[in-house]
């Protein structure tokens, strides 16, 4: 039955939604000056915008180290693609948001929280929970909530759908330690988030650098690199948002055994380890409890960095995760994830996963997701439905460093009998048309997608043949003639 003003004779939901976005996943201005300072068009990004200068306008300052927050505001989620060193890129939450807008008896039902990420995970859940119980409230008020309500079965009213990216789902659990929240929360979709952390912001503060390196040939390429590493780094050293994102499960691979990542292991690689402990003891008081209504997504299959070495204040990735058998001996597996968070660390105990062969940055955009999203909006009194499982299950390991426009680099990807399997496309993530394609080619037993960007931007590398929606990844690239110079 259709309701007036809803779009269309669809499933009606009452439930007040909101999409919750990750690190990176929001748009941040200056409030003084109107500037963005994250969020911009990729093409400003091919100009050379991510500079040490640039981001240093995104470093915490005294004032919001000290808790008086304002500076910096967040005004809406992602609409354009980004791209950093190490976190790899963030795809916008667009698709995501068009489908819930086909779902929901009236606009006023989906709400978004962009929220500044640089801040304690804890500061910005409490601005969450205001934010949530305010558009619950709102909705409930609704004329169009009401004839919702009423096709319900039990006629109940509003609860609320929390939808939640990476971090965003850090955030969706800290709600269960304010009182009144939880039981207000019909379901909590977190999306690939790390509530183990992830050792890739170990990466972030010791250098901000990818573990594997540029080739020699690449000078222009490695130039530019210096200066969003140094960039990185240095903004990296003083966001606790970053800190809230540390690994706590043990990933200190020494040899003969794993230890978890101490206060003491951050101020050797440079970091700040007052922030280090102010993360740790936030996760403890996390570590009691669940989200409310919890359903997560998990990316899976993609290659992944699980555990670390610090030596002489440098950090070195490993694929491998550390464990100890029956006998007492220490092992070592490759687990995988999603390129950025651990498998091991998006679980949490008791509740039921769903797990799909993508990449992190891209998980909110990837059509199985969204699907999945989407039917646990609609369907509140069944359990949640996985995908129609498929036969192969692709990974993706693209470059996290700039390459160069116009010259080869390539990827690898894994899940492939045969290269004439899958097909690898080169896609504009803005007008979402190709603009050129990869070769994918089989070398000592690895496939390789083979590729040039076709001029200096943000592009999409998309790998498609295996059931699922497509594997996907962005790469930045530069011109050859890039300025390596900064202040």
């Amino acid at each position: 039955m259709p309701i007036d003003g809803a779009p269309g004779d669809q499933w009606v939901n009452q439930d007040a939604i909101i999409v919750v976005p990750g690190i990176l996943g929001s748009e941040l201005v200056d409030t003084a000056t109107g500037d963005v300072l994250w969020g911009l068009h990729p093409s400003v990004f091919a100009r050379g915008w991510l500079t040490a200068s640039n981001l240093r306008r995104l470093h915490l300052d005294d004032d919001e180290r000290a808790g008086r927050y304002g500076r910096i505001a967040a005004t809406r989620l992602l609409r354009a693609p980004v791209w950093l060193p190490v976190l790899r890129g963030q795809e916008p939450y667009t698709d995501l948001l068009d489908a819930l807008h086909k779902v929901v008896p009236h606009p006023a039902a989906l709400a978004e929280f962009p929220y500044d990420w640089r801040l304690p995970v804890e500061h910005n859940a409490a601005r969450l929970a205001e934010a949530a119980m305010a558009h619950l409230e709102r909705w409930r008020r609704h004329p169009v909530h009401d004839a919702a309500r009423r096709l319900d079965p039990a006629g109940r009213p509003a609860r609320l759908v929390l939808i939640a990216h990476s971090m965003g789902g850090l955030l969706v659990r800290c709600l269960s330690l304010i009182a009144g929240v939880a039981d207000e929360i019909r379901a909590g979709i977190t999306l690939g988030t790390p509530f183990y952390g992830a050792v890739r912001a170990v990466a972030m503060l010791a250098s901000g650098d990818s573990p594997v390196p540029l080739p020699a040939t690449r000078p222009a390429s490695a130039l530019l690199r210096r200066r969003p590493d140094r960039g990185m780094r240095a903004l990296s050293r003083t966001l606790p948002g970053v800190y809230d994102l540390l690994p706590t499960y043990q990933c200190v691979d020494e040899g003969t055994g794993v230890r978890g990542l101490t206060a003491d292991d951050v101020a050797a690689i440079g970091g700040d380890p007052e922030l280090a402990a102010a993360a740790a003891a936030f996760h403890r008081r996390l570590a009691r409890v669940t989200p409310a209504g919890h359903r997560p997504v998990i990316g899976s299959d993609q290659p992944t960095a699980t555990n670390l070495r610090i030596a002489g204040g440098t950090v070195e990735l490993s694929p491998l995760e550390c464990y100890h058998d029956a006998d007492g001996r220490m092992r070592r597996r490759d687990r995988q994830g999603d390129g950025t968070v651990p498998l091991g660390a998006a679980q949490l105990p008791g509740a039921e996963a769903t797990y799909l062969p993508q990449q992190h940055g891209g998980l909110a955009r990837a059509s199985d997701v969204v699907r999945h999203a989407v039917h646990i909006a609609r369907e509140p009194d069944r359990d949640h439905l996985g995908p129609t499982l498929a036969a192969g299950r692709i990974g993706l390991d693209a470059p996290d460093h700039p390459v160069v426009a116009g010259e080869p680099w390539s990827a690898v990807v894994t899940g492939l009998e045969h290269p004439a399997d899958a097909t690898c496309t080169i896609v504009d993530p803005v007008t979402k048309q190709p603009v050129a394609s990869a070769k994918l080619e089989r070398r000592d037993g690895v496939v390789h997608a083979l590729a040039r960007l076709p001029e200096p931007g943000i592009f999409r590398l998309q790998v498609a043949g295996s059931g699922y929606s497509p594997v996907s990844q962005l790469v930045v690239g530069i011109s050859a003639d890039a300025d390596g110079a900064d202040d």
